[in-house]
């Protein structure tokens, strides 16, 4: 995959036609009522997407372009407890959103988003590992892609990282060997 193309703005577009394609195809049926439960919902998806976009923008402006434009792997700050910070916020506000709006044609594009960012999670995902090789293999290894560890001790962290080192040595050991037998 041509990293160029692996950007949000093309993401975005696939997203937006998909979800117009739903509304102007489904009638909008009410699927749950809305209570003030639906408005605390929404409210904690929304303060969650707002902390996710700032820590992640403070700590990689790139994030916003595409895969090419990224310089370095960060694995500091938010992006020390979650992969895809941004896409994880993204896909809360969406369930948000749909439980201020309970419709159906409003359901099936929740599910449309979230199969457009999974698949575009994995695409960017396969860029970054052939840019950054084998340290963006151990970083996978340690940090999920999009539920966020908020509530990891050190020692968790310690014997994950230990996990990531044997998992790296054996990927080094196994390219050693290919690299010999050829």
């Amino acid at each position: 995959m041509m990293p160029h193309i692996v950007n949000p703005f093309v993401m975005w577009i696939l997203i937006v036609l998909g979800g117009a394609a739903i509304f102007f195809g489904f009638d909008a049926v009410m699927i749950l009522p809305r209570t003030d439960l639906s408005h605390v919902f929404f409210a904690i998806s929304l303060f969650y997407w707002f902390f996710f976009i700032i820590s992640a923008l403070r700590e990689n402006a790139s994030v916003v372009r595409s895969v090419a434009g990224v310089q370095s792997l960060v694995k500091t700050g938010i992006y020390a407890r979650v992969r895809h910070p941004i896409y994880s916020a993204d896909i809360f506000l969406m369930w948000g959103i749909y439980f201020m709006i309970p419709t159906f044609p409003m359901l099936l594009t929740v599910f449309w988003f979230i199969l457009v960012v999974i698949l575009w999670t994995r695409l960017e995902e396969e860029c970054l590992a052939k840019r950054f090789k084998v340290a963006y293999k151990s970083y996978r290894v340690q940090v999920p892609m999009m539920i966020p560890q908020i509530w990891r001790t050190k020692k968790v962290w310690v014997s994950r990282k230990k996990k990531a080192k044997v998992k790296t040595k054996k990927i080094v050991e196994n390219s050693t060997d290919a690299e010999s037998k050829m």
